[in-house]
């Protein structure tokens, strides 16, 4: 079709899996175990076909009381 060139951006976020208050590592891991190259907190860039990936964790850190945004400002 006519988005073949485009690239499709994955964001993990609360938008993603709950409201900011059920976001927690735990969640983000088991989403990015699913998508190839991608770390353990859902960071990442990887190519399938020709479709580009890219997965990013911002919105989560967004959130006041995230267990995520906390571990990961350690």
């Amino acid at each position: 079709g006519p988005f073949v060139d485009i690239p499709f951006h994955a964001i993990l976020g609360d938008w993603d899996i709950g409201e900011c208050s059920g976001l927690d590592a735990n969640n983000v891991n088991w989403i990015a175990r699913k998508l190839p190259g991608l770390d353990r907190f859902g960071c990442g860039a990887f190519k399938i076909g020709n479709v580009s990936f890219v997965s990013l964790n911002y919105v989560a850190l967004l959130c006041d009381n995230s267990s995520l945004r906390l571990m990961l400002k350690k």
